[in-house]
Parts: structure tokens; C-alpha cells; sequence
């Protein structure tokens, strides 16, 4: 008898070894583990917060129910050590712009609506029905669009509503209002402040630059480069450098339309100062972030490049 309460014991505590793992890992595959699945970058920008620089990216991950979610992640390239910030909603969003010191989205999701999240948390700080508290017009919003400082509402009942993002005042929009939209991120050329022309030599893939659309004597080549562009300092701003003059542009490794990017910063002679390879297909955000780092977000990956030699301050990789 002793014997064989022995090996019922054995039993337990063996299904208790390998059970309770299981369940474990079942729990975690339930909560946790879904949000561990690799997603696609949908987004990403450098936005200037009271705490410095954040880059903000929006991803599509799936979940254990293989559905889509998506999650907004706000990194700090200034702190190697510093946790990026993360949350996740069901209810799809949209980025729409940054002003006043917020993040703004749109999602149908009815207890959000046109919605504004705090930079560094990511906390929801303004909702639709705030908007509506304010201006009861605003119940019964048909569309919207981000124009740069604000939102232009127009309602069910036909208002044309404008809302201040710093103020949240809401007034009478205008008849005519610009909108500025997602500028453009890479550009073939661009003016310089005397009026020169900086630009690539046209007619190959693989090209030179050019200024005034003359090709630079000794400049060195590149493959299907473009000029990046800093959206944060206005429209057709490029990002640059003193001592030397110099810019920063993207290009290939090879035609291929899925070959890995490449990062360089180059000179008015046409000489690569240093080149950084990517590892990624496709260019989502640049800018300068700091007076020696450059924060640049990929199709999978984030991070802080060293302005002056192109090594890397911090880097993230996207699950």
C-alpha cells in the first residue's frame, strides 16, 4: 500500500511539472505572448516634446486570434537604457498630425473618435466627446482632416468647424483653408539658399551629383539616391550638416525594389563623409534630434545615428 501511494504521488507531482508550465504558457499565449508576434510598421514620426525628442510609430501586430491590433510605441534615442512606452488598442487608428503639444488620431471607434494622446505616455488627453462638450455641433461629425495646427470638422448638420490643437477653441472654419498633409520624406533635388540647384545627375540608376543639373567633377556615385528631407523644419528642407557642408540621402544596395537601404552623408564635392547600412526596405521618418544625433525609423528598426561619423548611438529592432 505504501508502495503504491508512493507512485501516485510520483504521478501528481510529475502531471504538476509538466502541467503548470503548460498552463502557463497557455496563460501567456492568451495576454502576453500575442503581443510578441512581428507586425508592420504603418508609421512613424520625430516629434519635440518639454522632455526632448520622441519618435512615435504605429505598427499592426497580430494576436493570438491571428486579427490585427494596432501599437503605439514612443521611443527616447537620447537614453540607450530608457523602456519605450507602448500601448495597444483593438480599435484601429490613424495618425493624423502633431500640434499643440498633443498627437492626433481619428478611429471609428465611438469612445474616441477624433482623439489626442499626451507624446510621452501616450495617454488619451482629448476625445471626440470633449470636442462635443465644447460645441454640441460637434455630436454628429461626418469627416475630418488635420491641417497642420487644428482640425477642420464638418458635421452631419452641414458646420464647418475649425479646432484649435493648442487651445481647443472652436470657431467657424474658414472657406478656404490649406491642407498640409504627409509631406514628402525623399526629394531628387532642391535649392539652396544662393540659388543653386543641388540635385542628382539623371539618366541611370546608378548617378552623381549635380549642381545646377551639371554633374560635380569626381563625385563619387550612387545607386537611385535621394535627398532626405527634415519635415520639422518645413516643406523641402533638407537634412544637413556644416563643416563641411554637407546632406544626407538615402540609397540602395542594389535595383532590386526589396534591396536594403543605405544612409549617407555627402558633401557639395560629391564625397561620402560615411555611409550607414539600414538593413531595411523602406525610410519612415528622419530628422535631426539634438545638436550631434540623427533619429531614423525604418521598416524595422529605430535609431540614433552619430551625425558627425555615422556610428549608432541606440538602436531598436521591431519584433
Amino acid at each position: 500500500m505504501a508502495e503504491k501511494e508512493k507512485r501516485d504521488w510520483s504521478i501528481v507531482a510529475a502531471l504538476v511539472v509538466v502541467g503548470v508550465p503548460v498552463a502557463i504558457y497557455f496563460a501567456l499565449a492568451a495576454t502576453v505572448l500575442p503581443y510578441w508576434r512581428s507586425g508592420r510598421l504603418e508609421f512613424a514620426r520625430l516629434v519635440a516634446t518639454p522632455d526632448g525628442d520622441r519618435m512615435f510609430i504605429l505598427e499592426e501586430v497580430v494576436d493570438g486570434e491571428d486579427s490585427m491590433l494596432d501599437r503605439l510605441t514612443v521611443y527616447d534615442l537620447s537614453s540607450p537604457t530608457a523602456k519605450p512606452v507602448a500601448t495597444y488598442t483593438r480599435q484601429s487608428v490613424r495618425f493624423e498630425g502633431v500640434a499643440g503639444g498633443h498627437l492626433w488620431f481619428s478611429s471609428h471607434d465611438a469612445s474616441l473618435g477624433w482623439h489626442a494622446r499626451d507624446p510621452v505616455t501616450l495617454a488619451v488627453t482629448v476625445t471626440q466627446a470633449d470636442l462635443a462638450k465644447r460645441d454640441e455641433r460637434l455630436r454628429r461629425v461626418h469627416e475630418g482632416e488635420f491641417v497642420g495646427d487644428g482640425l477642420r470638422m464638418t458635421t452631419l448638420d452641414g458646420y464647418e468647424l475649425f479646432v484649435d490643437a493648442a487651445t481647443l477653441t472652436i470657431t467657424d472654419a474658414p472657406k478656404q483653408r490649406r491642407s498640409y498633409g504627409d509631406s514628402s520624406l525623399e526629394v531628387w533635388s532642391f535649392t539652396l539658399a544662393d540659388g543653386r540647384v543641388l540635385g542628382f545627375d539623371s539618366g541611370s540608376a546608378r548617378t552623381t551629383l549635380a549642381i545646377n543639373r551639371v554633374a560635380v567633377e569626381g563625385s563619387e556615385t550612387w545607386l537611385e539616391p535621394r535627398f532626405v528631407l527634415d519635415r520639422r523644419k518645413g516643406s523641402g528642407v533638407p537634412v544637413s550638416f556644416d563643416d563641411p557642408e554637407s546632406y544626407l540621402i538615402v540609397h540602395k544596395t542594389t535595383v532590386a525594389s526589396n534591396a536594403p537601404l543605405l544612409l549617407s552623408r555627402i558633401t557639395t564635392r560629391g564625397k561620402a563623409q560615411w555611409t550607414r547600412a539600414l538593413d531595411d526596405t523602406r525610410l519612415m521618418e528622419v530628422g535631426a534630434s539634438g545638436d550631434d544625433t540623427i533619429a531614423v525609423a525604418a521598416s524595422h528598426s529605430i535609431r540614433s545615428i552619430y551625425a558627425e561619423g555615422g556610428t549608432v548611438a541606440v538602436q531598436h529592432d521591431l519584433d
